[in-house]
């Protein structure tokens, strides 16, 4: 936990987040190598720098988020400030 919220860290430096917002659910993925790489697969959410966002959990897109995750674990990039 921190920010408030659950995250992923890796060397005490937090990659990845997870919000429950008043009008979605934000998906944060802090290294724009791997959320660039795969944010024009998402077809039920909106985006900003480093967040997804989906209006209906029902649409959230499992497959591309663990892309996402998994790239940002695998990545040696730093993450974005």
């Amino acid at each position: 936990m921190a920010y408030g919220g659950p995250c992923y860290a890796k060397d005490n430096n937090i990659e990845a987040g997870f919000a429950s917002q008043k009008n979605f659910i934000g998906v944060y993925i802090l290294k724009q190598s791997a959320f660039k790489m795969f944010v024009n697969e998402l077809k039920n959410a909106t985006h900003g720098k480093g967040v997804v966002r989906f209006t209906n959990p029902d649409k959230i897109d499992f497959d591309v988020i663990q892309k996402m995750l998994k790239t940002t674990y695998d990545t040696p990039d730093i993450i974005c400030g």
